[in-house]
């Protein structure tokens, strides 16, 4: 089965900024990632780079810190390497609603062998640093998943992490920004992507009629020479992707001017135009990469891709 299909399936990402996965993340091998999880329970969420996605734990009450503390860790669904940099607010009925920060990053390895029930691991984070162990729990403690491990904190020959590191440290180690922070800075985004539109009705040579359900782009003519007769608009030509946006019932289509489904793609376009207040429409447009100096560029495009 395809690692991140669970993930997939849990999530609409024409409503949740969190990525949907799929591309590569050149330079990486052992990425460590600890999440501040604000849900319906409080919690932390650790990720381990593996097989090309990251495994991941819900941590109840965070990581054990000091050696011999045992902390709960539930098994979850693995998550796409690009969740390494996802930091911000999850829709409240989406699943896993709620604010999300990066509390901490870096590198891991594996001390010794990665058995089925028991994984010791050494963390190289930029705030927890040392030997701890992932053991799954047996007997009466575990669920029918097998999802029930142990985190446990183990010595460490120097002790490398600050000695007054507290779960209670609010501040994300990527923005500096506590978790109310994180919330209101998508409480204000959301505030600025609330667009009052005109009333059709008042739109010059606006005309009711059925929308159609095949929409073909309008392409440039080439033409040797510019007009000189005419009311002529000129505008710089921008090289990216063509896209049109069908937006209905059943939520947001992005495609190719070739007809082909590129939602995926684009799945922040996707939600920017499902937030609009509008019920039906075909948008038409081009989507770019722009530089410093304004100007579109293919190849950036495609690296962002």
């Amino acid at each position: 089965m395809e690692r991140l299909e669970e993930y997939r399936r849990k999530r609409d990402f024409t409503r949740t900024r969190e990525p949907a996965g799929g591309t590569d993340r050149n330079g990486t091998s052992e990425l460590y990632v600890m999440h501040k999880h604000a849900a319906s329970h409080d919690h932390f969420d650790l990720r381990l780079e593996q097989d090309g996605v990251l495994r991941s734990w819900a941590l109840p009450k965070g990581p054990s810190l000091v050696p011999g503390e045992k902390r709960l860790a539930v098994e979850v669904e693995d998550h796409p390497l690009e969740y390494a940099d996802f930091e911000g607010s999850i829709p409240e009925k989406a699943y896993g609603g709620g604010t999300v920060m990066l509390w901490d990053r870096g590198r891991w390895r594996l001390k010794g062998r990665s058995r089925k029930d028991r994984i010791d691991i050494e963390l190289d984070g930029e705030r927890l640093k040392g030997s701890w162990t992932l053991t799954r729990m047996s007997g009466k403690r575990q669920d029918k998943h097998g999802r029930n491990w142990l985190l446990i904190k183990r010595h460490d020959d120097k002790p490398r992490m600050e000695a007054s590191l507290s779960v209670e440290l609010d501040a994300s180690v990527a923005s500096g920004r506590s978790m109310s922070e994180i919330a209101e800075a998508h409480d204000e985004t959301n505030s600025l992507n609330a667009v009052h539109l005109p009333d059709p009705a008042l739109l010059t040579n606006a005309r009711k009629a059925a929308l159609s359900q095949v929409a073909t782009p309008q392409l440039a003519t080439l033409a040797r020479e510019v007009p000189t007769q005419g009311e002529w608009l000129h505008e710089i030509k921008l090289d990216g992707y063509r896209l049109l946006a069908h937006i209905d019932k059943d939520g947001v289509r992005l495609t190719t001017r070739n007809g082909k489904d590129w939602t995926q793609r684009f799945p922040e376009i996707a939600r920017a135009l499902a937030a609009l207040p509008i019920t039906t429409a075909r948008l038409d447009g081009e989507v770019v990469a722009l530089g410093e100096d304004g100007i579109s560029r293919f190849g950036q495009l495609q690296e962002a891709l």
